[in-house]
């Protein structure tokens, strides 16, 4: 197997059980064609013309009407038909055991024509029947052309780059990602060659498809990378196989290819492919799919390892039992003061119940031990939980500049431009060394154009930065200079608007003054009615508000959402969710809102996926606040359940969220 240095570790973590299975298939469509046309497939052919005068010489023998109706379609069918019929006005009788055995041997030599081999399918020959043929496609064929193989030659060519780079792929994009990349290969080797062949009857079959596809991935994925092949000790470099799958390609095409059957080993479906799988693997580089896969097995792995005392201190926090679940992990972390479960579980708890500023501590402390065991996309999360909890909470340099664009990737950009200026902001910290200057600037250069030019100039006030880069560095400088200059200046928001108020005088002549609008114009009270989400309609929610029929609140008329953990409702604590409909028009008056409570649906049920029911809900209000384009209340983070702000009962909630708010 060709094994990336990169992937060493790796090995043996997971079965490539999409590989085994792909190559078993392969094989069992390859002995099921050899049981239909024989085992090699290549015995003597027998033209149809041959069959046909067999049957001449004994015309008084049935003919096979499948043979005539092939022979009708050449160009000068129409000529079979007179013969037929003149040989048939002058035939004779035959004794009846003669008559049998010339029925026989004309039923054995019309199946061998209509059959015909691997180099010459006939009508009947799987190649045919289950083949891509441009002249007539079958959306079934897309499912078995590649299964078929015309010879074990031509099956062993694909097994072997099967071997050799499935599996490396397979741990790389998982075993779903694996899978589409071979159906990737598969249909782009077929579209191709469905386009490039001007309706030909050849029937394109074989694996080759995926083979390019699996080339083109490896060559792309571990291009710069040194490949070792297993077994072997031999490294060669990882572009190298899809330079070798092309010269193998043009060895099969120009050695095996005919006008009767293409091989799959066509240069435009292999070239197709090839790309393809190229295409696939940079965009699974793009989207950082290896480094977010890699992250959840890391956390799997983390929560199959908990400590029982984790386990307990995380079932405390479902429950939510936070006191609980802090002295539980308190406890372990005296003992593992490095242990990442437990400090999770203090930062959550702190957290849910509103003590972000005393949780402080535990979230540095878990943001450096996720950037130092490399999982970025739990760190990255922290962070952006951190500067919303603390915006002057501070990180160690290296953690945020590992961190950023994880960030972005997250498209929290906010909480990127956060670190970037925790990076370049002096605060008493060690300065910024040349790399982490010059890693600084780049990685604003699109975030921030304040901290850019901060850390370009910090790295050019060093005497160890290389000419080239500071050649480039000073160009940056300028151009974001040029940036700050021309930015328009934040103009100041416009006063209110005058109230226009007419006024009587007592010569019954009337003037005009101005007042201000009164201070206090949000809403004095909150009219609620209960209501129950049913679906998620592209209008809208659709809902059955106080118990009458269903109806559809479309997403338009939500112009707030209101969300908070409030207690005194019920036995436990429950989120509850306010869609206020006049929060715009309300001026001291009633604001009138449609209330969800958690414990009154599952949100699950709503949004789907496997989640806890905690991701459900969070995933809800996501979903809400998207497509409505609502006021997030209290804000843009407790909206999100991120964390929910909790309340001892629900006239503190109203005031607070609802009326304070107005």
């Amino acid at each position: 197997m060709l094994e990336p240095k990169s992937d060493e570790a790796a090995r043996g973590e997971r079965l490539p059980w999409v590989t085994a299975a792909l190559a078993a298939l392969l094989l069992a469509g390859f002995v099921g064609a050899r049981g239909w046309v024989g085992l090699t497939g290549d015995s003597t052919p027998v033209e149809l013309d041959s069959a046909f005068e067999l049957w001449l010489n004994h015309p008084y023998l049935a003919l096979d009407p499948q043979l005539l109706a092939e022979l009708k379609r050449r160009p000068d069918g129409d000529s079979y038909a007179e013969r037929m019929a003149r040989a048939r006005a002058e035939a004779g009788s035959a004794p009846e055991a003669a008559r049998a055995e010339s029925q026989a041997e004309l039923d054995l030599v019309t199946a061998l024509a209509l059959r015909g081999t691997d180099a010459a399918p006939g009508p009947n020959h799987p190649f045919r029947r289950l083949g891509w043929v441009p002249a007539s496609p079958q959306l079934f064929a897309l499912g078995t052309y590649w299964t078929l193989h015309a010879g074990s030659a031509h099956l062993l060519g694909v097994l072997l780059l099967l071997w050799l780079a499935g599996p490396a792929l397979e741990r790389a994009f998982g075993r779903g990602g694996f899978a589409a990349l071979c159906l990737l290969g598969v249909l782009a080797a077929a579209l191709a060659y469905l386009v490039s062949s001007g309706g030909a009857r050849a029937p394109l079959v074989g694996a080759a498809g995926i083979a390019a596809a699996l080339a083109g991935a490896c060559g792309v994925r571990n291009g710069r990378d040194t490949v070792r092949i297993a077994g072997l000790g031999v490294g060669v470099p990882g572009w190298a196989a899809p330079a070798l799958w092309v010269a193998v390609s043009g060895l099969f095409h120009f050695a095996l290819a005919g006008d009767a059957v293409a091989l799959g080993e066509s240069l435009v479906p292999s070239l197709a492919s090839l790309a393809a799988g190229a295409g696939f693997a940079a965009a699974a580089r793009s989207l950082r799919l290896e480094e977010r896969r890699a992250a959840r097995r890391a956390e799997a792995r983390a929560a199959a390892q908990l400590d029982p005392r984790t386990r307990r201190a995380q079932a405390a926090l479902d429950r939510g039992s936070h006191d609980q679940a802090i002295s539980l992990a308190t406890e372990l972390l005296r003992e593992r003061p490095d242990d990442a479960g437990a400090l999770a579980v203090v930062w959550s708890a702190h957290q849910a119940s509103g003590r972000e500023t005393q949780g402080l501590p535990a979230a540095k402390r878990l943001l450096e031990i996720y950037a130092r065991h490399g999982a970025l996309a739990p760190a990255a999360r922290v962070w952006d939980e951190l500067v919303r909890a603390a915006p002057e909470a501070r990180a160690e340099t290296t953690v945020l500049l590992r961190i950023v664009p994880e960030l972005v990737v997250q498209a929290r950009r906010e909480a990127a431009i956060a670190a970037l200026r925790c990076v370049v902001t002096p605060d008493g910290r060690a300065p910024l060394s040349v790399g982490q200057a010059v890693r600084a600037a780049e990685l604003a250069a699109e975030l921030d154009t304040a901290s850019a030019l901060a850390a370009a100039r910090v790295a050019l006030a060093s005497t160890e930065l290389a000419d080239e880069k500071r050649e480039r560095l000073a160009k940056l400088v300028q151009e974001f200079e040029r940036k700050l200059e021309t930015a328009p200046p934040a103009e100041p928001p416009p006063p209110p608007e005058p109230v226009r108020v007419e006024l009587a005088l007592d010569d019954n002549q009337r003037t005009v003054v101005y007042t201000p609008p009164p201070e206090n114009t949000g809403p004095s009270a909150v009219k609620v009615t209960l209501a129950v989400p049913l679906e998620l309609d592209p209008d809208g929610v659709r809902m059955r508000v106080d118990g009458a029929e269903p109806s559809l609140l479309t997403w338009e008329r939500i112009q707030a959402v209101g969300v908070g953990l409030v207690s005194g409702l019920g036995a436990k604590p429950v989120v509850v969710i306010d869609l206020a409909l006049n929060w715009a028009d309300c001026r001291g008056g009633a604001l009138e809102v449609l209330r969800l409570r958690s414990d009154s649906f599952r949100a699950r049920a709503l949004i789907g996926g496997d989640g806890s029911a905690l991701e459900a809900l969070r995933a809800l209000l996501a979903q809400l606040l998207a497509r409505s384009g609502a006021v997030p209340l209290p804000d843009a983070g407790a909206a999100r359940g991120l964390p929910f702000r909790e309340f001892p009962d629900p006239s503190c909630y109203e005031r607070d969220v609802l009326l304070h708010a107005g």
